[in-house]
């Protein structure tokens, strides 16, 4: 386990949980969420973006598939003086209602062998959280997706637009050998 101080919050990373990086960062500056309303975070890791959310106001649920990111998002939460509630989940698997927002730092590059990093050799995990949004999205609601140029952009874009989403370009980050984007995706 490591301290971490990012973007304002005092962090505890476990061993196996993924710790924030400039694609985190990214996600936090494009972050849209206001008091109130309900929010949803796939892929929790270090639970750093649904602290700053719950710390505007928002009703927060994270999920990981991580238990470990779990426990490690409880904890900083609790450090952070926030409320929020943490579950472990595949994705949507064990998550019920809808929400305002959807935020997803995405396993983003297009390999099998990296569960963190990994969203699977035909980007399965991009694919399969695009088939279940709608399902967890109000009607007026945003996702906010963090991928990088390495995934492939206009592959991205065509797995939301075939599950009925409009997609825009909310942010993006220059980092070494690749460009973080944060997509705004919505009904």
């Amino acid at each position: 386990m490591q301290k971490a101080y990012f973007k304002g919050f005092g962090l505890e990373i476990f061993d196996t949980v993924y710790a924030p990086r400039e694609d985190t960062e990214l996600l936090l500056d494009i972050l849209d969420v206001k008091r109130g309303e309900r929010v949803l975070e796939i892929g929790i890791g270090s639970g750093v973006v649904s602290i700053a959310a719950a710390k505007r106001g928002a009703d927060v649920t994270g999920a990981d598939i991580n238990p470990e990111a779990v426990r490690c998002a409880e904890r900083n939460a609790e450090t952070n003086n926030v409320r929020a509630t943490f579950l472990q989940s595949d994705l949507f698997a064990n998550v019920s209602g809808t929400y305002d927002a959807v935020l997803f730092n995405a396993p983003y590059l297009p390999v099998a062998e990296d569960p963190i990093w990994s969203a699977g050799e035909n980007l399965e995990v991009l694919e399969r959280f695009a088939q279940g949004l709608g399902k967890h999205l109000r009607p007026e609601g945003r996702a906010l997706v963090v991928i990088s140029s390495l995934t492939g952009i206009e592959k991205v874009k065509k797995m939301f637009e075939k599950n009925g989403f409009a997609v825009s370009m909310a942010g993006e980050r220059k980092v070494p050998g690749e460009t973080l984007y944060g997509l705004r995706i919505e009904t």
